[in-house]
């Protein structure tokens, strides 16, 4: 098996003995012993768009969302919501943000964009 390569990103560290660094999704720790420590992170990306419609029953919401630098192209597309709770305050056409875990394909915040 290979070293592992992450982007050089070694931020200050709570002692001296262990130094921590990051990288898109990824967080690791080298101590004093040289033990490398890694914790994946969920990978998100933050859209907006406008609410299509809403299935409170499904915890669904179908977006018409503008590009996701990074992640997605603009579209009109239904996603699972990680909270049906998400969806409680929302009704077709209202403009909103949102967050979004690639790994689950889910949206896991939404925020409104109200003016």
């Amino acid at each position: 098996m290979g070293n592992l390569r992450f982007p050089p990103a070694i931020v200050d560290a709570p002692s001296p003995k262990v130094r921590l660094g990051s990288g898109p999704g990824v967080r690791f720790a080298i101590d004093a012993d040289q033990q490398v420590i890694v914790k994946i992170s969920p990978l998100t990306f933050k859209g907006e768009g406008t609410v299509i419609s809403v299935d409170r029953r499904k915890g669904q919401i179908v977006i018409d969302h503008k590009e996701i630098p990074g992640f997605m192209a603009a579209m009109i597309m239904g996603y699972p919501v990680k909270s049906p709770m998400l969806l409680m305050d929302l009704t077709a056409g209202d403009r909103i943000g949102f967050t979004i875990d690639a790994e689950q394909q889910a949206i896991v915040e939404v925020t409104s964009k109200r003016e």
